[in-house]
């Protein structure tokens, strides 16, 4: 495999404290909340990971792997049952009642999955991006 190939959402204006996202973000059993209507199909959830299908991808696994207070938490997904990627949200504190994040997504590609899926990462993040700013019931 070759080296990571990285995938960064925009900044994302949050109308939350950044605690308020962290405590929320880092609980996988409200990760279904962000993902869009429609995008994703038999999601299933536990309190250590969950797991959904995606068009254009396939099935795919999450779980929780580290969390830095209040500002890191990083999830891991497993691709094809053998592909991890390693999906990072940064949140950064502006005033009490907002903050921003970043999502990244990393991954070993070979050159043909990397086309493979290349376009559906890029539009997944936009689309996570855009729930998570429109979002408003972090507590």
């Amino acid at each position: 495999m070759s080296e990571y190939t990285s995938f960064e959402s925009r900044v994302i204006p949050l109308k939350a404290a950044e605690a308020d996202v962290y405590s929320f973000a880092s609980d996988i059993r409200n990760f279904e909340r962000f993902l869009p209507e429609g995008s994703v199909s038999e999601f299933n959830i536990s309190e250590t990971n969950c797991s959904f299908n995606v068009p254009s991808i396939g099935s795919v696994v999450v779980e929780l792997i580290d969390k830095n207070p209040t500002d890191k938490i990083v999830f891991k997904a497993m691709l094809f049952g053998s592909n991890e990627f390693f999906l990072t949200l940064r949140i950064d504190g502006r005033e009490e009642l907002e903050s921003s994040a970043h999502i990244g997504i990393k991954a070993k590609l070979n050159p043909v999955l990397k086309m493979m899926v290349d376009d559906p990462i890029k539009r997944f993040l936009n689309l996570l991006a855009d729930e998570m700013e429109n979002f408003t019931d972090w507590k």
